[in-house]
């Protein structure tokens, strides 16, 4: 595959996933319902491994009991020292700050969860798969890597000595046989980008490999009628910038949008209102949930029931491709909106596979309900 340096233009998927800016469906600090669930999360520094050293049990933990003092005033210090609500990393990388999310404590492992945190994530978690295998469908969750996640080595030098055992990291360490597609290796192995620097979503190509990661788990269980497109290409579009109205210029067009073989199939898509017109691009955003697509085009004959966040707008096109029918719901975590019944859903609509994806940044805010 080749890379295209410039723009892309005339394409619809293409200025249809240009477009869209991928919003978020994150609180802000007012109202951030993460920043009001602490106790969901161990900020007492219970002993982990850092990343980076993870297969060292000997290594120290910068939020461990004999290390967290120091750690906690060199975040104080640098935090100050950048003066904004973001901090700035290599290579051009922005991260959110603690006033969305609690987004850097948690990149960090500042906050985390604990053992009982983890547990209620598992008992979740568990629910969900027994409620979809009831109504004969396969159940998986994706833990959407935060960029933070799969490029630690962007976080700023004091930021990466700070780095410590995550919650995701827990809640894998803790319940190994939980549901949990881990996509994390195939989006920081990737030959493009598929993170913005300026964006906290991956970017459609990065959503179109972690899906394809799902596919590939689900085939390995069984399941049929996922047929993935060939992707042959690509493509590089405008970047988006979270940060603009901070002041925070753009950066270069780094998105990187996966090109497949032949056009973009259209959907029908039906909301909360009823008919939306006729979707060449494939996008379904969150204001369009609950939604249901049908894609006569798709090349797969399998069923999924989305349960889902921001994480997904970007990702849909390449989904309907696969999918004649998708039932894309908000997974209703922290917040985010209602929280479907899922056993209902299952049973009223008979789909195939059921698919839990949230953003990284939810975990600290613990399961709906």
């Amino acid at each position: 595959m080749r890379q295209c340096r410039r723009t892309v233009a005339g394409a619809a998927l293409l200025l249809a996933l240009a477009g869209c800016s991928g919003t978020s469906d994150e609180a802000g600090p007012a109202d951030d319902p993460a920043s009001s669930t602490t106790n969901r999360t161990n900020t007492t520094g219970t002993p982990g491994t850092p990343p980076e050293a993870a297969d060292d049990p000997a290594a120290a933990d910068p939020w461990g009991p004999e290390r967290r003092a120091a750690s906690e005033a060199a975040f104080t210090e640098a935090v100050a020292a950048a003066g904004t609500s973001y901090v700035v990393g290599e290579d051009g990388f922005h991260f959110f700050g603690d006033d969305r999310n609690l987004n850097l404590s948690q990149a960090l492992g500042r906050v985390r969860l604990d053992a009982a945190g983890a547990q209620e994530w598992a008992t979740y978690l568990t629910d969900l798969q027994a409620r979809a295998e009831a109504g004969g469908a396969v159940f998986r969750a994706v833990v959407a890597p935060a960029k933070w996640d799969v490029h630690r080595d962007r976080l700023p030098a004091w930021a990466r000595e700070l780095s410590g055992e995550t919650s995701a990291q827990v809640l894998r360490r803790l319940h190994p046989d939980l549901p949990l597609v881990d996509v994390r290796a195939v989006l920081r192995d990737a030959p493009y980008p598929t993170y913005d620097p300026l964006d906290s979503h991956w970017t459609p190509y990065g959503g179109w490999l972690a899906w394809a990661a799902v596919v590939a788990d689900l085939e390995a269980a069984g399941v049929e009628g996922l047929a993935l497109p060939e992707m042959v290409d690509v493509a590089t579009v405008p970047s988006n910038n979270e940060l603009a109205d901070l002041g925070v210029p753009d950066a270069p067009p780094v998105r990187t949008v996966p090109v497949f073989d032949g056009p973009q199939p259209p959907s029908e898509v039906t909301g909360p209102d009823g008919a939306l017109p006729a979707s060449a691009g494939g996008v379904v955003a969150l204001g369009a949930m609950p939604a249901e697509t049908r894609t006569p085009g798709a090349l797969g004959t399998a069923e999924v029931l989305l349960l889902r966040d921001s994480m997904l707008t970007l990702v849909s096109p390449a989904i309907v491709r696969t999918s004649p029918r998708t039932l894309q719901h908000s997974h209703g975590i922290a917040g985010t909106g209602p929280v479907p019944d899922v056993g209902a859903l299952v049973a009223r609509e008979s789909p195939d596979v059921v698919l839990l994806v949230l953003a990284e940044r939810y975990l600290g805010a613990g399961p709906p309900g």
